[in-house]
């Protein structure tokens, strides 16, 4: 949670600066990207862990970057990969966002977080794949995500459509199911983060 909170203060600041740029170089002098990166910095420190940033303010073009070449766990954000590859096959009109996804009961597990499973506990029932997509992305639902992992494919498929965009170092490897299996499995799912941000900008 610490980590969290030193991180979006980070990206808070950060977003701040396309409209104060011009003002605080006319005014101080200094570069507001190298003051927003020893900010940074000092986070990092004061966190006890492996801090790395990338982000992009989309208006200006301003970029900043702190440690971003190492590989880091995924975690819940490999949820916005698999939404392009599925959003992907609704373009090629392999499947609808509309159509109807049948979730049976074998899918409605205990133990990881699910407000789909919270509505449907004993499954049988048909939800849009629009809804799915939904939960996945803005509840992080994570049986949601094996489903639609399940539904277009395999993780292996996501992974190579990722790929093929040419955001090359990211591997989607294992969905939420194998990663609660196994602590150590939540690794096998990585990426820099430089590429988790140009994966963004491909969408």
């Amino acid at each position: 949670m610490k980590n969290t909170f030193l991180l979006s203060v980070a990206i808070s600041l950060f977003m701040t600066i396309g409209c104060q740029e011009q003002a605080l170089r006319e005014s101080s002098g200094f570069t507001p990207l190298d003051s927003l990166q020893r900010q940074i910095a000092g986070f990092a420190a004061e966190s006890g862990g492996e801090v790395g940033v990338a982000a992009k303010n989309f208006a200006t073009g301003l970029e900043v970057r702190y440690r971003d070449s190492a590989r880091y766990p995924m975690q819940s954000t490999f949820k916005f990969p698999i939404a392009m590859a599925v959003l992907h096959q609704v373009d090629e009109g392999r499947l609808l966002l509309e159509q109807p996804i049948y979730l049976d009961r074998k899918w409605m597990v205990p133990n990881t977080w699910s407000p789909l499973r919270d509505s449907f506990p004993k499954g049988n029932v048909n939800v849009p794949l629009s809804k799915l997509l939904t939960l996945m992305v803005s509840q992080s639902d994570n049986i949601a995500c094996d489903i639609l992992i399940d539904l277009i494919g395999n993780e292996a498929m996501i992974n190579d459509y990722i790929h093929k965009l040419g955001v090359k170092d990211l591997a989607i490897v294992a969905n939420e199911a194998k990663m609660h299996a196994g602590w150590e499995v939540q690794y096998s799912n990585w990426c820099h983060h430089c590429e988790d941000q140009q994966s963004a900008l491909r969408f």
